[in-house]
C-alpha cells in the first residue's frame, strides 16, 4: 500500500483502507459508511465494463453520488470532464471524440445536444444507490492500472470554459500535502461550504475527509446555513467519537455570516453542549476582506487558513488570519513549492509562476496564477492584483472582457468597460458605460435605476447574479491612454472620484462687446454629464438638472471665466423656460456688471432654457482669467 507507482490506486487504496464501518458522508438524509460507498463503487465499476468509451461528461448535484462515479470512472482508469449546469452547452468544444454523460441530474429536458455522445448511464439513481456488488477490492488487479485524468472546466479570457487536466497524482499529492502541512488526522467531521463541482471543494471538502477516514458534511445548496445548524445541534456524531469540525469554505461564507449569527440569536439554536467546536476554517475562491475575516471568526471561533491558487496551479500559498489583527499577513509558499524568479526579485513586482509536485504542467513546466506579485522574501509575497482580465467574484471566476462583450450587443450601450473595484468589505465591478442613442432616450424618460436594471437583466441571462456589476457609470466617452487603450486606474477613477458636480466644458471664449477690456461677457457650451450629482433623486423616472444648481454654475463661471470674484445678494427676473436634462448640450451666455451677473442657457437654436440675473453686493476686481 505504501508504494506509489500507480497514481490513482495510491488514492483508491489510500481511501478504501480504513474500517469500512467508518461513517464518511452524511446528509440531512442519513450517514453511509466507507463499506457502503465501497460497494455502491464497485456496482458502477460492474456497470462500466460494458461501456468502451473513454471520455466522461459527469454532471451530478448529489454529493454522494458524484463521488460514486467519479471513484468509478478513476478505477476504470477513464477521462473525467466535471462540469457544472452552466457549462454543459460547452461540452462539444472541450471533450474531443466520443464521450458518455453520466449523472442522474441528467434528463430528457437537459438542453445538451448528445448527437456525438455514446449514451447515458444512470438514468435510475435507486438502482445505484441500493447497488451490492461485491467490494471492488476483490476485483481482478489490473482494473486498478489503466490510466486517465480530471478535467475541471474553468473560465478562459473569452468567457468560454476552458478545460484544465489533472491526473490522480496530482490531485493526491495536494492531498496529502495539505493533510501534513496542518497535522490533520481523522478525529474531525469536514463541512464543506464550496460545490464539489469545484476543484478546492472537491479536493478539500470531499477527497480530503475519504483520505484522511474522516465523515464529511455533503454540500446543499442551503450551503453554509444547513451546515451551521448541523455543527450546533449535533447531528453528525452523536453515534461518533469525533468532537471536532473542519469547515472548507469560500468568501461568500463570510458575507452571509452576520446575518447567521443574527439568526442563531433571534431563534436562540445555540446551546454549547451540543455544539461541535470547529478547530480549523480553510477558505479559498476568492479574497477576503478584513470584515469577512471578522464575520468567520465571529461564527466559527477557530482559526481561518486562507489558501491561495487556482485551478490549473491548485494550492500554492497560504496565510493564517487572527481575530484581532487589522493587517493581513504576507502569503506563504506551501512546502514542496518554488516560486518563479524569486530569489533574484526581493521587493520587486513579478508574476506569481510556481511549480511543485501538483503544481507543475504536464512536462514539469511552471503554472501562472495570473497574479501580479510583490516579493517580500524567498518565500512570502503580497498580491498586486491579477495581470489578465479575469476575477474572481463572489468565489466565482469570471471574465471580465467577456461581460463587456455582452453589454455591447445590447442597443442601448455604444462602448463599455467593465473594471474590478473593492472595498474593505467585497469585491465587486463597475461597469462604465457611454450611451447610444436609444440609451440616453431611456436614461432620459425612466432614469438611471430603470436603466441599470434593464442592463442587469440582460446579463442576468449569461451570469450568476452574484458576478454583475454592481454600479454603473454614464460618461460621455472612456478615457485612453496614447496606445489608444482603456487603462483599469481611468476606469476606476470614476467611481472612486465624487459624482460630477459640474457640467463638460466643450469649449469657452470671451464675446465682442463694449467691455471686452473687463471680460465681462463670455458664452460656454457644455454637455450634461449623465450621472451628475445632483441628478440624484431629481426626479425618479425624469432626471432634470435643478434650477437652483444653474445659478449656482453661472456664478461659478462667472469666477473662473471672467475671473471676478462676488458675492450674490439676490435674485431677479429668473425664468426656467425648458428643462435641462442628462446629455444635453447648452451654452451659457454670461455678462458681468459692478452690480450683477446675468446669464441665460440656450439651446443651439438660441431657444433660451433657463435665465436671471443675480445682484451682488460689492466686486473685487481679479482679471485673471481662470480655468475649469
Amino acid at each position: 500500500m505504501s508504494q506509489r507507482a500507480e497514481p490513482h490506486q495510491s488514492l483508491i487504496h489510500s481511501i478504501f483502507s480504513h474500517d469500512p464501518k467508518t461513517i464518511v458522508y452524511v446528509d440531512q438524509y442519513g450517514l453511509k459508511t466507507l463499506g457502503n460507498l465501497e460497494s455502491t463503487v464497485a456496482g458502477l465499476v460492474e456497470q462500466l465494463d460494458h461501456y468502451d468509451q473513454q471520455n466522461w461528461v459527469l454532471h451530478e448535484s448529489n454529493p454522494y453520488l458524484f463521488l460514486v462515479a467519479l471513484l468509478a470512472l478513476i478505477i476504470k482508469g477513464r477521462n473525467v470532464y466535471i462540469v457544472s449546469r452552466g457549462q454543459l452547452e460547452n461540452v462539444p468544444d472541450v471533450v474531443s471524440g466520443e464521450y458518455c454523460f453520466i449523472g442522474s441530474s441528467f434528463t430528457p429536458q437537459t438542453p445538451v445536444d448528445v448527437s456525438t455522445s455514446g449514451s447515458w448511464l444512470w438514468d435510475e439513481t435507486e438502482s445505484i444507490i441500493n447497488s451490492h456488488s461485491p467490494p471492488f477490492s476483490e476485483l481482478p488487479l489490473a482494473d486498478f492500472f489503466s490510466s486517465g485524468f480530471v478535467c475541471f472546466l474553468t473560465s478562459g479570457s473569452t468567457g468560454k470554459p476552458k478545460p484544465v487536466q489533472k491526473n490522480i497524482t496530482q490531485l493526491t499529492d495536494e492531498i496529502a500535502l495539505f493533510a501534513t502541512q496542518w497535522q490533520l488526522r481523522n478525529d474531525s467531521v469536514y463541512f464543506c461550504l464550496v460545490s464539489h463541482q469545484h476543484i478546492y471543494g472537491l479536493g478539500f471538502g470531499y477527497l480530503l475527509p475519504l483520505y484522511l477516514g474522516s465523515p464529511f458534511y455533503g454540500y446543499t445548496n442551503s450551503g453554509i446555513l444547513r451546515a451551521t445548524e448541523a455543527i450546533e445541534l449535533h447531528a453528525i456524531t452523536k453515534s461518533s467519537p469525533i468532537k471536532k469540525a473542519v469547515v472548507i469554505a469560500s468568501p461568500t461564507a463570510g458575507r452571509m455570516a452576520e446575518r447567521i449569527i443574527e439568526l442563531k440569536e433571534e431563534h436562540s439554536i445555540v446551546d454549547d453542549s451540543q455544539v461541535i467546536p470547529v478547530s480549523r476554517v480553510f477558505c479559498a475562491g476568492g479574497k477576503l476582506g478584513i470584515g469577512e475575516c471578522h464575520q468567520m471568526h465571529s461564527l466559527f471561533g477557530s482559526s481561518l487558513t486562507e489558501i491561495l491558487g487556482s485551478t490549473e496551479t491548485g494550492a500554492v500559498a497560504f496565510r493564517e488570519h487572527h481575530p484581532i489583527n487589522t493587517d493581513f499577513d504576507d502569503w506563504k509558499l506551501l512546502p514542496g513549492i518554488k516560486l518563479l524568479g524569486a530569489k533574484t526579485n526581493i521587493g520587486n513586482r513579478i508574476p506569481l509562476k510556481a511549480w511543485g509536485a501538483h503544481v507543475s504542467g504536464l512536462h514539469g513546466e511552471p503554472l501562472s496564477t495570473g497574479d501580479e506579485i510583490l516579493v517580500t522574501a524567498i518565500n512570502q509575497f503580497q498580491l498586486c492584483g491579477r495581470l489578465d482580465r479575469i476575477k474572481k467574484i463572489e468565489g466565482k471566476r469570471i471574465s471580465l472582457d467577456h461581460v463587456s462583450n455582452v453589454l455591447d450587443q445590447h442597443p442601448f450601450v455604444d462602448q463599455c468597460y467593465i473594471t474590478p473595484l473593492e472595498t474593505s468589505q467585497r469585491e465587486y465591478l463597475g461597469g462604465c458605460i457611454v450611451l447610444s442613442a436609444p440609451g440616453l432616450e431611456c436614461y432620459r424618460s425612466k432614469g438611471k435605476f430603470e436603466l441599470d436594471s434593464e442592463l442587469r437583466t440582460h446579463l442576468s441571462d449569461i451570469f450568476d447574479p452574484v458576478t454583475l456589476p454592481r454600479y454603473f457609470r454614464y460618461v460621455d466617452h472612456i478615457a485612453q491612454n496614447s496606445q489608444g487603450k482603456i487603462t483599469a486606474q481611468s476606469a476606476e477613477a470614476m467611481f472612486t472620484n465624487e459624482y460630477p458636480r459640474y457640467p463638460i466644458i466643450i469649449s469657452k471664449y470671451i464675446l465682442d462687446g463694449e467691455r471686452m477690456d473687463t471680460r465681462s461677457n463670455a458664452a460656454l457650451e457644455m454637455k450634461i454629464p449623465a450621472d451628475l450629482l445632483y441628478l440624484r433623486g431629481h426626479f425618479s423616472g425624469l432626471p432634470v438638472v435643478p434650477g437652483l444648481i444653474l445659478l449656482q454654475w453661472a456664478h461659478y463661471y462667472c469666477t473662473v471665466v471672467l475671473g471676478v470674484k462676488t458675492d450674490p445678494a439676490k435674485v431677479s427676473r429668473l425664468k426656467f423656460s425648458k428643462i435641462i436634462q442628462p446629455g444635453d448640450i447648452v451654452k451659457l451666455g454670461l455678462s458681468f456688471t459692478d452690480a450683477s451677473i446675468s446669464f441665460n442657457y440656450s439651446q443651439g437654436d438660441g431657444v433660451v432654457m433657463a435665465s436671471g440675473v443675480l445682484y451682488h453686493s460689492s466686486y473685487r476686481g481679479d482679471t485673471g482669467f481662470g480655468n475649469d
